[in-house]
């Protein structure tokens, strides 16, 4: 993801992400004016904020151990959110 958005910042989500995840972020709140492009930079940014990445105006961009703590992140999210939509209860 890091070398693909270095390459083409530009490019569409659907380069990198799977509509599910395009539209998993899309819901996500923790969005700027920067984040209502819809190219792939945008939708990187989202993932490492999830990863701990604080988007600073100077900061450098998000590198690979940034990114694998927010994919990580994002997978967990999702499976959540996929039980959550099936009524499955994993509790007591």
């Amino acid at each position: 993801m890091v070398m693909v958005r270095r390459g083409n910042p530009e490019a569409p989500p659907s380069t990198v992400f799977t509509h599910k995840e395009i539209e998993f972020l899309d819901r996500l709140e923790t969005t700027t004016n920067r984040d209502k492009a819809d190219n792939l930079d945008s939708y990187i940014i989202k993932v490492a904020r999830l990863g701990g990445y604080l988007d600073r105006k100077n900061d450098p961009p998000p590198g690979a151990a940034i990114m694998w703590r927010g994919t990580a992140r994002l997978a967990d999210l999702l499976e959540s959110f996929a039980m959550a939509q099936q009524g499955i209860s994993t509790c007591g």
